[in-house]
């Protein structure tokens, strides 16, 4: 038997967990990163941007400061090629906006014990 202790947390429970307790977690996380996947298809997330005035190189917000868990894997891209280059094309995750009666996330979870479901 398995059991998931944070199986029911949010993207926001997590972050609070690994905050609080002090867990070690990669670095990218800092540099704005919500979802980590290969080097092809990840980049900082787009919803921690900092808008800085000098035109630099861009900044984001560590993924622990993400208003809204559902966006955590807009930080994925998808490669493309067009005519003999390559280039990165954001992939929507779902969401068509972020009005919550719209785009309810409903969660379900089921144990079983022997024959008896809990």
């Amino acid at each position: 038997m398995r059991v998931n202790p944070i199986l029911d947390w949010s993207y926001r429970d997590v972050w609070a967990f690994i905050l609080a307790c002090k867990v070690p977690y990669c670095t990218l996380y800092d540099q704005g990163y919500t979802s980590i996947g290969s080097i092809h298809d990840t980049v900082p997330n787009g919803l921690l941007c900092i808008n800085n005035s000098s035109g630099d190189k861009e900044k984001f917000r560590p993924a622990y400061l993400l208003a809204d868990g559902r966006l955590e894997r807009a930080g994925r891209m998808k490669r493309m090629s067009f005519k003999g280059r390559d280039t990165m094309v954001a992939v929507s995750n779902g969401l068509s906006d972020l009005v919550p009666s719209e785009n309810s996330i409903l969660a379900a979870s089921i144990i079983a014990v022997g024959d008896e479901l809990l």
